[in-house]
């Protein structure tokens, strides 16, 4: 069974230092998350996971909003960092690919119920681009997540 929610936006800059297209330039998106979960119904409860749960992985989304999203490589980040602005610095080009797999990955930590064997996470750029990936249970003893298709 899969559940699904919406679970909010966040606005930030971002540039990719290494694109050859417009997007090397500084600019800003209101990006949207989203989540689908997969699992069996939990004991007595007829659900997968209380929905209000979820709220818990909205501070995660919190920690990316307002912020300026740059490549740990990019010489804007230090420079905007001495002048106390906010900065998120990614291992790589903050592309949406690369910001569904840090928001995902912190998802995790948060979301270990047992009953849960896979995990979506959405990312909407603009109305029309999205990046997501999927993550799964390692196994029923180990209650880890993985990287669906890395395991």
């Amino acid at each position: 069974m899969k559940i699904g929610k919406h679970l909010g936006y966040f606005s930030a800059s971002h540039r990719l230092l290494h694109s050859t297209s417009p997007c090397h330039v500084l600019h800003g998106h209101n990006y949207a998350v989203e989540v689908t979960l997969s699992g069996s119904l939990a004991l007595g409860k007829n659900m997968i996971l209380d929905f209000s749960s979820l709220n818990d992985l909205k501070p995660t989304i919190a920690a990316f909003d307002h912020k300026t999203l740059l490549n740990a490589q990019d010489p804007l980040a230090e420079i905007l960092l001495a002048y106390d602005q906010k900065v998120e610095v990614l291992n790589g080009d903050p592309t949406v690919e690369n910001l569904v797999l840090a928001m995902g990955t912190a998802f995790c930590s948060v979301l270990d119920d047992s009953n849960l064997s896979e995990m979506t996470v959405r990312i909407w750029e603009t109305e029309k681009a999205w990046a997501e990936c999927s993550w799964v249970k390692s196994g029923i003893e180990d209650n880890s997540w993985k990287l669906k298709n890395q395991q």
